[in-house]
C-alpha cells in the first residue's frame, strides 16, 4: 500500500504504488528535503565577491609598466543556509544533484550523495561563468613600449 509513503502525501486512488526496483518508467516526486515541489526562488545561492588590483607606472614617455593582480581576494557570503552549501568553502553556486526520487523506494537506505536536491557547483578553475571555485591568484607584469 501507500500508507506512510512520502511520495503519496495525498493518497493515490487506484493502482499500485510505484516500485523503483521493478518499474522501467519514472514519476515526478516532491523534494525529499523540503517535502514539496520547489518553486523558483525557493533557495538563494550565495553571493560571490572577487577583487583584483592594477597598477601602472610610467617609467619614461615611451615605457609604461603595468602590474595586474587577478583574483587577489575571493569570498562567498549570504544565501540560504542549507546543508549542501558546505559553509561556502567550496562552490559558491548550487546545481541540481542527481535526483533519486524516481529511483528510490521508501524504507530503502538513501545514499548520502543523493539525500539533498542540490549540491555545490564544482568545475575547473577556468569556468568563471559558474561560481564553482575561486580562481587561483595570478600576477601579471606587462611592459608597454611606444616606438
Amino acid at each position: 500500500g501507500i500508507t506512510g509513503d512520502p511520495r503519496y502525501p495525498y493518497g493515490a486512488p487506484g493502482g499500485s504504488p510505484y516500485d523503483a526496483q521493478t518499474c522501467a518508467g519514472n514519476i515526478v516526486t516532491p523534494n525529499f528535503y523540503s517535502g514539496k515541489f520547489d518553486n523558483f526562488g525557493a533557495f538563494t545561492e550565495p553571493t560571490q565577491l572577487t577583487a583584483g588590483l592594477q597598477i601602472s607606472y610610467d617609467v619614461s614617455p615611451k615605457v609604461t609598466l603595468q602590474l595586474v593582480a587577478a583574483n587577489l581576494w575571493n569570498t562567498c557570503f549570504g544565501g540560504s543556509k542549507e546543508p549542501w552549501d558546505q559553509n561556502h568553502q567550496v562552490g559558491c553556486w548550487y546545481t541540481s544533484a542527481i535526483y533519486s526520487g524516481n529511483f528510490y523506494n521508501p524504507g530503502n537506505p538513501m545514499q548520502t550523495a543523493f539525500q539533498y536536491p542540490y549540491t555545490p557547483t564544482f568545475g575547473n578553475v577556468f569556468q568563471q561563468t559558474y561560481g564553482a571555485a575561486a580562481n587561483p591568484f595570478n600576477l601579471y607584469l606587462n611592459a608597454q613600449v611606444k616606438l
